[in-house]
């Protein structure tokens, strides 16, 4: 018997499932109706965007993250956030440009964790449905966010993560509250990056 899929993601908006919803599908037995939750979809929440988490070991300097199976074509961009134990680190992570493939990627730790605990939660993004890269010029602060086109309102919330080049700084972003309109958005970086190479990664919520 064939192995079948378990999930479908990417789909486009007017080809999602919602729940409550069910998928009818036509076989040799004649046709049945599946339930589901949701397939498919990438509103500006992010649905139907791959999240994945990872064990933090004590010590620990990076962590290799493998995708449960090859994706068709490497992210256009990771979201990386880290949960802590109560006493633990204050940490955050970046996602190394150059690991980035179809299988997985790296992810560089501002510090090496002291206990277990922590954990890396990371998103796996395509362009499109509230999410975008934009490139970080060596020595800027701020990076200025255009949408590709303006939105309805402005949006109730903004995700950011930095992705950085092999050698890069470890370097996280704030978006200015007061920046955020239906057009875009202007964040904060945490310090300037020496060298180019260094990606924002937003999602809108």
């Amino acid at each position: 018997m064939p192995e079948l899929e378990t999930s479908i993601l990417g789909l486009p908006e007017e080809a999602a499932v919602q729940a409550g919803d069910y998928v009818e599908i036509d076989g040799p037995g004649g046709s049945r109706r599946l339930a589901v939750s949701a397939i498919g979809g990438g509103g500006s929440g992010g649905g139907g965007a791959l999240v994945l988490s990872v064990a933090i070991p004590a010590g620990a300097e990076t962590v290799v993250v493998e995708f449960p199976s090859p994706l068709g074509a490497a992210p256009d961009g990771i979201l990386c956030s880290i949960t802590k134990p109560q006493g633990g680190d204050s940490i955050w992570a970046n996602p190394v440009a150059e690991s980035i493939t179809v299988a997985g990627f790296t992810a560089a730790l501002s510090g090496a964790p002291a206990i277990a605990g922590h954990i890396l939660v990371c998103q796996i993004l395509s362009n499109g449905g509230g999410a975008g890269t934009v490139a970080i010029p060596a020595g800027a602060e701020t990076v200025v966010v255009e949408f590709p086109s303006p939105l309805g309102a402005a949006p109730d919330g903004i995700l950011c993560s930095i992705t950085k080049p092999q050698g890069g700084d470890s370097i996280w972003a704030n978006p200015v509250a007061g920046s955020i309109t239906a057009a875009g958005f202007t964040a904060d970086l945490s310090g300037a990056p020496a060298i180019a190479g260094h990606i924002l990664v937003y999602q809108l919520l």
